[in-house]
């Protein structure tokens, strides 16, 4: 109805008008399509950016830094770990300052060296503790826990590296083995069974050598026992091997029969023998 009463001239205009209209909105809403489609991530503020920056600095650090203290504390003391990571935590700050790392305060400064020792420390402790129980672990398993002496196993592990070594490096060695006599007296008496053979092992010696060395420790042995007031005595085998065994199972074999020579005779003896690579010579 109000179209008809306008004039055709301004209902051309208007026609015109409105069809401009239309299509300057919709070219506007294909722009902005086009640049939402187009339009870059949202950037990160400057703050959280150098945050996430600083994170990961700190990260590869603590990995630089932590890698010596593992392994000195490790492969050498505890202290040396300490000292590693004071010494760590200080190179830290230090590398904070070259790197220009801003803080809101030089309190922060004092706080993160505060914490980075702190944890270096504790990474220390941590691995010294780890490493004490495994030597204790292996000491447990090596050591005979009634007389404190290495076991059996232990003994042929170390007597087999000797011989090893001998038939690198020819030397002599002397292998002494120890009964004690009358030894049931004293298991009776403390109510226990206790093993009562032990053996010497005397790498690079001489039987002279041997000899000063297995009458010292008999005369030990003999003393702690008129101490305690206990009727034992000792007999003992020492053999000298000048040229390499052909087992550890000869070398021991060598010595228990001349132990058991003495025991077997009068007790309270030691009895020595040689042996160059043919047989056994007694003396």
């Amino acid at each position: 109805m109000l179209t008809q009463m306008l004039p055709k001239s301004i209902l051309r205009l208007g026609s015109f008008s409105l069809r401009h209209l239309g299509e300057v909105v919709i070219r506007h809403d294909l722009s902005l399509h086009n640049s939402f489609r187009h339009s870059p991530a949202p950037i990160m503020h400057p703050n959280v950016h150098d945050k996430v920056v600083e994170l990961k600095i700190q990260y590869k650090f603590s990995f630089f830094y932590l890698v010596p203290i593992v392994l000195v504390t490790w492969s050498v003391n505890q202290n040396l770990g300490l000292l590693l990571s004071g010494l760590g935590a200080l190179a830290w700050l230090m590398a904070e300052s070259a790197l220009n790392l801003s803080h809101s305060s030089p309190i922060v400064y004092f706080w993160n060296t505060l914490i980075h020792t702190g944890f270096f420390v504790l990474v220390t402790l941590l691995v010294a503790e780890l490493q004490k129980s495994r030597r204790e672990e292996q000491r447990a398993a090596r050591i005979d826990f009634v007389t404190g002496a290495a076991n059996a196993r232990y003994f042929n592990e170390f007597l087999h590296a000797e011989i090893d070594r001998i038939r690198r490096y020819p030397h002599p060695i002397t292998v002494v083995y120890i009964d004690i006599d009358n030894f049931k007296l004293v298991n009776d008496m403390f109510g226990h069974k206790i093993g009562d053979e032990f053996a010497i092992l005397l790498p690079s010696t001489r039987q002279s050598e041997a000899r000063l060395v297995v009458s010292k420790v008999r005369a030990n042995l003999m003393e702690a026992m008129r101490r305690r007031n206990w009727p034992v005595t000792f007999s003992m085998g020492a053999v000298t091997y000048m040229f390499p065994p052909y087992s550890a199972e000869q070398l021991i074999d060598m010595a228990d029969k001349l132990m058991y020579e003495v025991k077997n005779s009068t007790k309270d003896g030691i009895r020595f023998g040689i042996w160059k690579g043919e047989q056994l010579r007694r003396n």
